[in-house]
């Protein structure tokens, strides 16, 4: 539907705008050697827990049809 193209519109230029400002912050690109691999290990475990939450709702409030 419209709405939600306008919605993906919408999250998709704050993603961009968020990493925008990250990769202008010149404290975080200089330092970015020493956030070291717990940075990296939070980043996908965070990526990883948003991916199963959102299948799980997906699949629990919004999936259509089924055997009922």
């Amino acid at each position: 539907s419209a709405a939600s193209d306008v919605y993906k519109r919408q999250i998709f230029l704050l993603l961009f705008v968020l990493g925008l400002s990250i990769g202008s912050n010149s404290l975080i690109i200089n330092n970015i050697g020493k956030f070291g691999w717990q940075a990296i290990v939070l980043a996908t475990l965070s990526i990883l827990g948003s991916l199963l939450a959102s299948f799980l709702v997906f699949h629990l409030f919004f999936k259509k049809g089924g055997n009922e």
